[in-house]
């Protein structure tokens, strides 16, 4: 469903020649504050 969105958006809202779609395909378990923080710092630098 998310990738049909994000195709939706590009197809009818963004410039295709200037937008990039990243898919972050990392399963997210939340075990501890470590594994948390890493996802919260990979999303943001990948702009998500």
């Amino acid at each position: 469903m998310h990738m049909e969105s994000c195709q939706i958006l590009l197809q009818n809202y963004y410039n295709i020649e200037r937008v990039c779609v990243v898919i972050y395909l990392a399963a997210m378990f939340y075990v501890g504050s470590l594994e948390a923080d890493l996802h919260a710092f990979v999303r943001k630098n990948y702009g998500s």
